[in-house]
């Protein structure tokens, strides 16, 4: 009961930082804390299945970032997801003919349409 009254206690010290003027009823003090318990709870759980599917059975940073960038767009300050180098030089080949006729193709269309 002590953790439910200091997280109680938390909300309503944030809440005096945005605005002193105002008061949270206990009822929205209830849904807040239970949001935020959710929350926790399904982030860490998504966060595991992204651990045991790297083959792993420590959770780590980058499974939590990359949890909260996939699911809410949440980006952690400070820490930047390193993608593989492999991915960066592999090139499509048919992109880049596609750009190259792009001019061509678009010759075409205005030729066909007078």
């Amino acid at each position: 009961m002590a953790v439910v009254s200091s997280k109680k206690r938390k909300i309503n010290e944030l809440v005096e930082q945005v605005d002193s003027q105002h008061e949270l009823d206990p009822m929205v003090t209830e849904i807040l804390l239970d949001i935020a318990d959710q929350f926790v709870s399904n982030t860490i759980v998504y966060s595991c299945m992204l651990a045991k599917l790297r083959g792993d059975n420590t959770l780590q940073l980058k499974d939590v970032n990359m949890c909260l960038e996939k699911n809410w767009n949440i980006r952690v300050p400070g820490y930047v997801v390193q993608e593989p180098a492999a991915k960066e030089a592999k090139k499509n080949p048919l992109v880049d003919r596609d750009r190259k006729m792009e001019p061509h193709v678009q010759v075409c269309q205005v030729d066909s349409v007078a």
